[in-house]
């Protein structure tokens, strides 16, 4: 049976750690709107309270998007939802919600690989699987909308979860949530997607977050995006490397083709540089129209 073209989807993802410049705020402030003005589907932050570099609030910034953009989803990936009380979780969310008009994508994952920002904020590290259960949950209730409280909810946000654990699966699976990958193979990716939908008797969208870096030459592209991720995670650079796509324009295409023929329908792309813009540049010109392209090849692909 043949399946349908799929047009995928492709996202900037902002970083929000920084060296220390005023000028880089400002500069993530006006990531958005020239990546909406450059065909971009929409705009992403992460999210951490501590980190191993300074590091700004990714649901502050993500809000300063919305006066400035006029169509681009704006998503959290992710947001470590479990990390908060949920009825401030909830209000901020709505909030972005209702003043972008439904715009807001919400991906969300127990995270806990800093558990030092878990001690920070008074959160057990330990429960951070049932607490972003119990948030998720609450946010149930709020969106499912109360008729004796009058509060701008805005549109409930498509939903995306992160992780590949046996819990991750279940979230995925019974609210019918899609996944968001990151730090996988293709082959992973494949493998995964079969078994969430056999488990939900049905396809399950998945979208990638990925580091990604175009440049002149492989050999210069990977150097810098290891020394970038080193810097930002404070670790060598191997790991997180292994699952980095970079190289030139021709290149990067090639790796992407790979996860898009493995199933993965939209595409967080974050910039392993400290040349956001830059690498903006790049890709509206050496990524997005190869990317175009991809959707209709890898449907017969994945369903022969």
């Amino acid at each position: 049976m043949s399946e349908a073209p799929h047009r995928v989807k492709v996202g900037f993802a902002v970083n929000t750690f920084y060296d220390g410049a005023i000028e880089e705020l400002r500069e993530m402030m006006r990531l958005a709107p020239d990546a909406e003005s450059a065909g971009f589907d929409s705009v992403w932050v992460g999210d951490h309270i501590l980190w191993h570099t300074p590091i700004i609030d990714g649901l502050t910034l993500l809000s300063t998007f919305v006066p400035t953009t006029r169509s681009v989803e704006l998503g959290t990936g992710i947001y470590l939802l479990g990390l908060r009380q949920p009825a401030v979780a909830a209000k901020t969310l709505t909030s972005i919600s209702a003043l972008s008009e439904g715009r807001l994508v919400l991906g969300v994952g127990v995270g806990g690989e800093n558990p030092a920002e878990f001690a920070a904020a008074g959160v057990d590290h330990a429960r951070r699987g049932a607490l972003l259960d119990d948030a998720l949950a609450y946010l149930d209730r709020v969106w499912e909308g109360n008729p004796d409280r009058m509060e701008p909810t805005g549109d409930r946000p498509r939903l995306l979860i992160g992780g590949r654990s046996a819990a991750s699966r279940r979230r995925i699976v019974s609210r019918r949530a899609g996944w968001l990958a990151a730090f996988v193979s293709p082959s992973r990716i494949r493998e995964e997607l079969d078994l969430l939908s056999e488990r939900r008797g049905e396809d399950v969208p998945a979208a990638l977050h990925a580091y990604t870096l175009v440049g002149d030459d492989e050999k210069a592209a990977r150097a810098e995006a290891g020394r970038f991720l080193a810097h930002a995670y404070a670790m060598p650079e191997g790991p997180l490397m292994r699952y980095t796509i970079a190289g030139t324009a021709e290149q990067c295409l090639e790796q992407i083709a790979a996860y898009v023929d493995a199933g993965v329908r939209e595409l967080v792309l974050r910039p392993a540089s400290w040349d956001q813009r830059g690498q903006l540049q790049r890709w509206a010109e050496g990524l997005l129209p190869g990317i175009a392209g991809l959707g209709s090849a890898a449907a017969g692909a994945v369903s022969s």
